[in-house]
C-alpha cells in the first residue's frame, strides 16, 4: 500500500514542476534576433555582433553610473537604484508588543531595486 502511494506521488511530481515552470524570459540571442529583424524590416541592415555589443556597453554604462552615484534611468523606462543598509551590533533592545527584544547581530546589506517608470507602464499594462 506504501509503495502504491509513492508512486501516485511520483506520478504528480513532474506535473507541478511543470506547471510551476510558467512561461520564461527570453533569451539574450533570441532577444538579439528579435531587434535585427525588427531593424531589418525598417530597412537598417545590422550584424548581431554589433547588436550584442551595444547592449553590452549600454548596460557596462548603467553599472558603472550605479557604483559611482547608487542610481541610473535607463531610457526614461525603468529606474535602477543600488541601496545599503547598515550593520546592526547585537544586544539593541527593542520593546515590542510589551516586551523587550534584544537584537542579533547583522551584517551590512546592499539590495539592488528597479522601478517601471510611467512609459514602461503604459506600454505594458
Amino acid at each position: 500500500m506504501a509503495a502504491a502511494k509513492k508512486a501516485a506521488a511520483a506520478k504528480k511530481a513532474p506535473a507541478a514542476k511543470e506547471a510551476d515552470a510558467g512561461p520564461k524570459a527570453m533569451s539574450k540571442t533570441a532577444r538579439i534576433e528579435e531587434v535585427q529583424a525588427k531593424l531589418k524590416a525598417a530597412g537598417a541592415e545590422v550584424k548581431k555582433e554589433t547588436i550584442k555589443k551595444i547592449l553590452d556597453q549600454y548596460f557596462e554604462s548603467v553599472a558603472e553610473e550605479i557604483k559611482a552615484k547608487n542610481i541610473a534611468d535607463l531610457h526614461g523606462y525603468i529606474s535602477v537604484r543600488k541601496v545599503t543598509k547598515p550593520a546592526t551590533k547585537a544586544g539593541q533592545k527593542i520593546m515590542v508588543g510589551g516586551r523587550e527584544l534584544v537584537t542579533k547581530d547583522k551584517p551590512a546589506e546592499t539590495k539592488v531595486t528597479a522601478f517601471l517608470k510611467k512609459a514602461l507602464k503604459a506600454l505594458v499594462l
